[in-house]
Order: structure tokens, then C-alpha cells, then sequence
């Protein structure tokens, strides 16, 4: 089936006789090589990529009415790489290639609809009908966007779990990663189907193969913590690295946490500080937290410069919601360590870091609360050189920023419930 274009497998291997052959076939007018070859010049499979190539091979297997040409037409004029951007001629040729029965037009024709584009009126309903067809026609995105619709009881549907898993399931078997994922956390919680961590880890395992890196770093997360699996270390870190290669900036954190505090591994702190910068690169605000942490609290020499380092990145974690990001941050001000000293600016991030689910950021904002209901008067003190004083008395009776610190120092990693270590956002 022509479907299985946009159903690959990434283990596949093209090699240069197939793609000769697919060369002679599409110059003997075979659409179905043709449109084959035009998938791979955009992936860049066995084939240096090139979407001026794919462009004329997808215009030949559309010509010969082959459904994946006119899809791989209508990416090309939908994202205008090549060819001007056009998304009304987009609409039609995905609208083409759905009625030749190639599902991912059916499958890119309804976002369309949920999206407006290309003149057509925003249409929920329509949308639905055509994931129900693409998914028919074996194609893997529609069939997962159905199991979205019935997990979160979208479009005026009803929420069923069953419908959902059965269409995540259709989906994974045709090869789409983010659906055996979402599979995956069903089972971790038992929603829908009967709890069992053998048959979660399995369909990480499956979605890691298929390059989902989140789903690599969930596995490598199941096998460090003991969740279903029998402890292991090592697999876990090789499970983990990919998942940072394929730039999941939570398994770059994780790895980063490793190599800092693993009882059973030589801290390598060198190691730790690279992964929690590639995490911080790929947005993820406990790995900025943690690698400004390294210079907040190693600040023994250079301190300026150190403290100079850290406040940027402790500002980018606390942007990105990371909780211990918000509480160092919080710190640093709270002390006036490196900047001036702001109490209420502290008391503003360590509500944040609360409500990012820090526990330690709780327990200062209601310590902070209590200095203002103990110390302050009702009226705003008017002389700031007297609240600076007001607060370094108050330091001086509650102050636990060495505690905090130390334990930083040590970078313990907590044993995160499975909701935190598992949580996923099932696909948009």
C-alpha cells in the first residue's frame, strides 16, 4: 500500500540499487516509484536531500495519479520550500491525494479544516470525518489524531478510553511513535486498561527505535528507578544518551543528574555540566537550574564571574517553570548574593517555584509571609537602608540558604513519582 510511504520504519535501510531501480521504474512511468523517490529526496534517505528533485519525481506520481505524489506536492506548496507557498493549491492537492486513497492526505487535509487554512472554514466536524478515513486508509497520524479525540473527548465526542486506546494502539502498529507513547502511559496508570509496566516498557522500547527521543529517556527513566524492570544503570545512561542525541532536553537533564550524584558512578561533573547545557539549549528549565546551580553554589573562587554565570540561567529555568529553578533564584535575592537585595522580588519567585511544585520554595514563601506579619509594620517602610537592616536581622533567625546549599552541593537525585518521571503530554 502507497500509505506505507508515510508509515516508515527509520530501521529501514534504502540502498543505492533500490534506488536505482526506483530511478528506472519512475522514468518507465511508474507512479509508485516515482512517488517513492520523491519521499525520500525530502527525508534524505539513501539519497542526498533534495526538494527540487522531489518537487518534479512528486509531479510525475501525482500525473500518474498516484495519491503520495499529490501529497508530497501539497507539503511542498504548504511549506514553500521550493515552490511559493500556496496553501489553497496545498488544499487541493492533499483533497487529491485522499480521494486516490492515500491517508495522509486525508489526515493533512483535516488539520486544514481545524485550522482554517487554504479558504476553508474552520470545520470540527469535518475534520473528524477525514481522520476517520485516513485512519481507514492505514494511515498512522490519523488514526493517532483519533485516539486524541476520544482520550480528551474532543470535537463533541465523548471521552473513551477504550476508543482511544484502540485507535493508539492501530496507530503504533503503523509505526507512529508519539501514539505507542501515549499507549505506553496508559498502561504506566492503569486509565483504560489494566495496569502493567512490562507492556509500558515495551512500547517505549518500540517508540525509542523509532526515534521519539522522549520516549528513550523515558525508558532509560523506568530502568534507573526500578519501575518495571530490574535496576540497571548502564542501560539506563544508553538509553538516556540517545534520547539526548535525538535532542530531548529531559534525558540530557537526567544524564546530567547522573554523572553528578549516582553513588555507583565517579562523579564526572565535566560530563554533568555538558549534558545540562545541551538541556538547557533544548529548553528544559531544570537542566538551566541545575547547571546555574554548579556555578552558585561552587563559588568559592571567582565568585563574581560564577555568580555572573548562574543568575542567567537560574532566570531561564524560572522563565521555563522550573520550580528549583524559581527557589535558587529566590535565593540569590533573598540573600542579595551577586544582586541587590530584593525581599519582595524573592517572595515573588519563591511563589512561583511553589507553584511549580518546589517544595522547598513553599516553605520559604510561608516563612517570608511570616517575617512580614512578625517584623513589618502595616505601613511600606519609607527607609530602605532600614529594611535592608530589618531583613539581615530576620536572616539571621531563619536563614537556611547554607542547608539549601549544601544540599544542592550534593545534587541528590529524589525518587520522582511515576507521574512526574512519566508524564507526557499526549500528543497535540
Amino acid at each position: 500500500m502507497v500509505s506505507s510511504l508515510f508509515n516508515d520504519d527509520p530501521s529501514d535501510v534504502i540502498d543505492e540499487k533500490e534506488i536505482a531501480q526506483l530511478q528506472r521504474d519512475c522514468e518507465l512511468d511508474n507512479g509508485v516509484a516515482c512517488s517513492k523517490l520523491s519521499m525520500l529526496y525530502i527525508k534524505g534517505v539513501g539519497v542526498e536531500r533534495n526538494l527540487t528533485a522531489a518537487n518534479e519525481l512528486s509531479k510525475k506520481g501525482c500525473r500518474l495519479n498516484i495519491g503520495a505524489g499529490c501529497v508530497v506536492q501539497g507539503m511542498l506548496y504548504y511549506s514553500g520550500e521550493v515552490v511559493k507557498q500556496d496553501h489553497s493549491i496545498a488544499k487541493d492537492l492533499f483533497q487529491q491525494g485522499c480521494n486516490l486513497r492515500e491517508g495522509y492526505g486525508c489526515y493533512a487535509l483535516s488539520s486544514m479544516y481545524v485550522q482554517g487554512q487554504g479558504g476553508l472554514t474552520p470545520n470540527p466536524a469535518k475534520a473528524l470525518e477525514l481522520l476517520n478515513q485516513g485512519c481507514v486508509l492505514n494511515n498512522s497520524e490519523s488514526c493517532g489524531g483519533l485516539g486524541n479525540v476520544y482520550y480528551r473527548g474532543m470535537v463533541g465526542q465523548t471521552r473513551d478510553l477504550v476508543k482511544a486506546k484502540d485507535f493508539y494502539q492501530k496507530a503504533c502498529n503503523l509505526n507512529f511513535a508519539e501514539s505507542c507513547v501515549n499507549l505506553a502511559n496508559m498502561y504506566l496508570i492503569g486509565e483504560g486498561v489494566e495496569r502493567d509496566l512490562t507492556i509500558t516498557k515495551n512500547l517505549y522500547q518500540k517508540s525509542c527505535n523509532l526515534n521519539m527521543g522522549v520516549a528513550c529517556g523515558l525508558l532509560g527513566s523506568m530502568y534507573y528507578i526500578e519501575n518495571g524492570t530490574e535496576p540497571n544503570t548502564e542501560t539506563a545512561i544508553t538509553n538516556l544518551k540517545k534520547g539526548c542525541d535525538l535532542n530531548d532536553g529531559d534525558s540530557c537533564n537526567k544524564l546530567g543528574l547522573i554523572y553528578s550524584s549516582d553513588s555507583k558512578l565517579e562523579p564526572d561533573f565535566k560530563a554533568a555540566s555538558t549534558y545540562y547545557q545541551k538541556g538547557c539549549n533544548l529548553n528544559n528549565g531544570d537542566a538551566c537550574a541545575y547547571l546555574g546551580a554548579m556555578y552558585y553554589v561552587e563559588r568559592d573562587q571567582d565568585f563574581e564571574q560564577k555568580i555572573a554565570s548562574a543568575k542567567p540561567l537560574l532566570e531561564k529555568a524560572c522563565a521555563l517553570r522550573s520550580g528549583i529553578g524559581c527557589h535558587w533564584l529566590g535565593d540569590m535575592y533573598e540573600s542579595g548574593t551577586g544582586v541587590k537585595r530584593d525581599l519582595a522580588y524573592a517572595k515573588t519567585l519563591f511563589q512561583q517555584g511553589c507553584t511549580f511544585n518546589n517544595p522547598d520554595s513553599c516553605v520559604k514563601l510561608q516563612q517570608l509571609n511570616q517575617y512580614y506579619k512578625e517584623l513589618a509594620p502595616k505601613e511600606a517602610i519609607a527607609n530602605q537602608k532600614q529594611q535592608d537592616q530589618d531583613i539581615v536581622n530576620y536572616q539571621k533567625r531563619n536563614n537556611q540558604m547554607q542547608d539549601t546549599l549544601e544540599q544542592t552541593r550534593k545534587f541528590v537525585i529524589e525518587q520522582p513519582s511515576e507521574a512526574d518521571v512519566f508524564n507526557i503530554q499526549q500528543h497535540q
